[in-house]
């Protein structure tokens, strides 16, 4: 069997979703915001969107999990409408294993192991490989390991190793020297509050008023700060909410929340203190403290956003 180094998204995660319904992984790792990207990219291909997907962690006992992470899971599971599975390896031998079996109605059609694990790094960023392997063998393997699993959303705390991820609040002492922090303003480039775009995207017809973005500038696009078009990452806030951003539209000018543009809108509303859906005027902003926001980057997938009310 040949070995395929390249290019590995498209060949084990997308392709095999033309003809198959449902993805089983074994990943030592995996990233919530991963899950995220792999459905994004399924729908801008014009792929099947409606793919289920069973993921099994396998070495969260031994090397934990962020909170972070966990509750992104446990969000995603709910969100996803049933389309999405996690669980975590509590018993037995802890799991290392990278293997991926796509099926059809039930039976296994395509299988691959190999090195990368089920996120960004593993199939964006690092140099891996898979091998195309037996499928009914490989879903055999799939179904040994899921006996040793507890679904993430009952899953016994006690037998959880969780980590905690450290989030000092982000401050920009030169912001052009700075690589691990970045401002971004939620005006336009004259200093104005967008009207039908921006905070204030879903404020057209026939559209959901709490629709928004974060405005990308030019400054920022230039930058590889944030991850490249269509790659999710996981944002916690000042607050302590999080939810998952991805770089979209023409000229990768907006962070937008893939599952539904909705919840950015709702959560700066929030914010503000104004009603659900209401119009975001500048002086909405200046009211509240702050025209942008802050954003300082923890890892590749997993981003700190601080929207802190300022006073003076």
């Amino acid at each position: 069997m040949s070995l395929i180094t390249t290019p590995l998204f498209n060949q084990v995660l997308v392709n095999p979703a033309h003809e198959c319904d449902e993805l089983c992984i074994v990943s030592g790792y995996a990233s919530p915001a991963f899950v995220q990207t792999h459905y994004y990219q399924l729908k801008e291909l014009h792929t099947n969107t409606n793919i289920k997907i069973n993921l099994i962690i396998g070495m969260i006992r031994t090397e934990g999990i962020s909170n972070i992470s966990h509750n992104s899971f446990v969000r995603l599971v709910s969100s996803l409408d049933k389309k999405f599975n996690c669980y975590y390896v509590i018993n037995g031998a802890p799991t290392h294993a990278k293997v991926y079996v796509w099926l059809k109605q039930g039976q296994p059609i395509y299988a691959y192991a190999g090195s990368p694990n089920y996120s960004a790094n593993g199939f964006y960023t690092n140099r891996e490989a898979v091998s195309a392997s037996e499928t009914v063998s490989s879903y055999e393997f799939y179904k040994e390991i899921l006996a040793d699993s507890v679904h993430c959303t009952s899953a016994p705390l006690e037998k959880i190793k969780f980590r905690k991820e450290k989030l000092e609040a982000p401050t920009l002492v030169d912001k052009y020297k700075m690589t691990d922090v970045t401002e971004v303003s939620l005006l336009d480039s004259s200093g104005e509050i967008h009207t039908r775009s921006g905070l204030n995207w879903g404020q057209r017809e026939n559209r959901n008023k709490n629709e928004a973005y974060i405005p990308v500038n030019k400054e920022n696009r230039k930058s590889d700060f944030f991850p490249p078009k269509g790659i999710v990452f996981t944002v916690i806030t000042d607050d302590q909410v999080s939810f998952e951003l991805v770089r979209a539209q023409d000229g990768d000018k907006a962070l937008e929340t893939p599952q539904s543009n909705a919840i950015l809108g709702a959560y700066f509303r929030k914010r503000l203190g104004l009603a659900s859906g209401a119009f975001v005027t500048k002086q909405d902003l200046l009211n509240y403290g702050r025209t942008s926001v802050i954003f300082k980057k923890i890892n590749d997938d997993l981003y700190y956003m601080d929207f802190s009310r300022r006073t003076t």
